[in-house]
């Protein structure tokens, strides 16, 4: 991490993820949220700006590609190839399912209760997290089962709650929610540790945490607020957790009101409530890049483990505005004046960052089932932030539990119009010119 001598030296990018100090007991000290000098604003838009033609004039690829430097961040702007009318560059199709829609999922393995967690190894075999059974079922590459282990219960390899998993390079971690407790498997289903989980607050529905390539996870903070949201870089040694460092999303804070609430007895205090359709959004990448933005524009910063904001990408898409009925039914709900709330819908979703570099972005304008939320569609970039199109898989996934985004295949769950669950593996393509 660079000392705050050295980051001056750099100048001011006027976007940078901001750390917070960690207090004896782990938790995090909030900090001064800091802003762009006037100085370094100036200096960043007085850079000129460079088009870029298009790369060999693909039908795919828009000429009006622009690439900016901005005091050592790269700014790619990217036309919207689907309002352009031009096809994208990939294409989805399925090529593995697994599940079964009559059976006795304590007898069948292919017959899924309540997936609440993916994880597939380099092998290609699926780990699936059952929540029903509170159980990991394993299937090789081409959906062969091979073998189940865990149960409900409070010993070693029980669950009270199962809560979600993730494969790391010391064995298949999964997350008792309700004793907040994190229990180690080999890859038999062998106990290797338990240990306590650091957060005392975690998300109600599931442990989502994303791991880099030496083995670091990320995981947001359930404790900090949406306003200020933080994300925990935790290492794993000895079969045990420890945060060591704590990010705040400073740059992507939503809008805020505070005002004075009444408790039980007359007791008052203040609470903070945020705009709606400002959320942030975040991921990390193998390398241990976090990638990051606010759900009320397609904008997104990738910042390096440093601490340093390389490159931001953006898409020209037009927002969908609400209309005054909706933003007056939003200030009536959240107390918001109108003139505070967002004037148009959300543009940016959920942050996915693949296996091979490149960044799926869920359109969180696409068509919902009405009973649950499903990926019908994606905008793709490359690693550089070249705006690959939009990409709508044959089979709606949901979107939780989360999709896993591999080399170049797609893992996720499905649901059938009466609620039957099952695992699909899409594979990756390119468009025929």
């Amino acid at each position: 991490m660079k000392s705050e001598k050295q980051r001056g030296k750099m100048g001011n990018t006027g976007l940078r993820i901001r750390r917070v100090p960690l207090r004896s007991n782990g938790a995090p000290r909030v900090a001064e949220r800091r802003t762009p000098s006037l100085e370094g604003m100036a200096v960043v838009w007085m850079v000129a700006l460079v088009v870029i033609p298009a790369r060999e004039a693909t039908a795919g690829q828009a000429t009006d590609l622009r690439v900016d430097t901005l005091d050592g961040r790269v700014y790619v702007s990217n036309p919207d190839l689907a309002v352009a009318g031009r096809p994208g560059d990939l294409t989805l199709g399925e090529e593995l399912r697994i599940g079964a829609v009559t059976g006795d999922s304590l007898t069948d393995p292919a017959v899924f209760g309540d997936v609440i967690g993916l994880a597939v190894d380099d092998l290609g075999r699926i780990y699936v997290a059952d929540g029903q059974s509170h159980e990991f079922r394993v299937f090789d590459s081409e959906g062969g089962f091979l073998r189940r282990f865990g149960r409900r219960g409070e010993g070693p390899g029980e669950f009270a709650e199962l809560g979600g998993i993730l494969l790391h390079p010391s064995g298949l971690w999964a997350m008792d929610r309700r004793a907040r407790r994190l229990t180690v498997f080999d890859s038999l289903g062998n106990v290797l540790a338990t240990t306590p989980h650091h957060d005392k607050v975690l998300n109600s529905r599931s442990w989502e945490p994303i791991v880099n390539s030496a083995g670091d996870l990320f995981e947001e903070d359930w404790g900090s607020p949406p306003w200020a949201t933080r994300i925990f870089r935790v290492e794993i040694q000895n079969l045990g957790v420890s945060v060591v460092d704590t990010l705040a999303l400073a740059e992507v804070s939503a809008p805020t009101r505070t005002f004075e609430s009444r408790g039980p007895g007359g007791s008052r205090g203040i609470q903070m409530v945020t705009a709606p359709s400002n959320a942030p959004r975040w991921s990390a990448d193998w390398e241990g890049n976090l990638w990051y933005g606010n759900s009320s524009e397609f904008k997104l910063h990738k910042t390096s483990p440093t601490g340093d904001t390389a490159l931001t990408v953006e898409l020209r898409r037009p927002p969908v505005p609400l209309e005054r009925r909706q933003l007056d039914s939003l200030s009536e709900a959240t107390g918001f004046p109108v003139a505070d709330l967002p004037r148009h819908r959300d543009v940016l979703g959920s942050i996915h960052v693949a296996r091979d570099g490149r960044i799926w972005i869920l359109d969180p304008l696409w068509k919902r089932r009405p009973s649950v939320r499903v990926s019908t569609g994606w905008d793709v970039f490359s690693p550089e932030g070249y705006h690959l199109g939009r990409v709508e898989p044959p089979i709606p996934l949901l979107s939780f539990p989360r999709p896993v985004f591999g080399n170049g295949v797609i893992t996720g769950v499905a649901q059938d119009e009466l609620g039957i669950q099952y695992v699909v593996r899409l594979r990756v393509g390119e468009r025929r010119r």
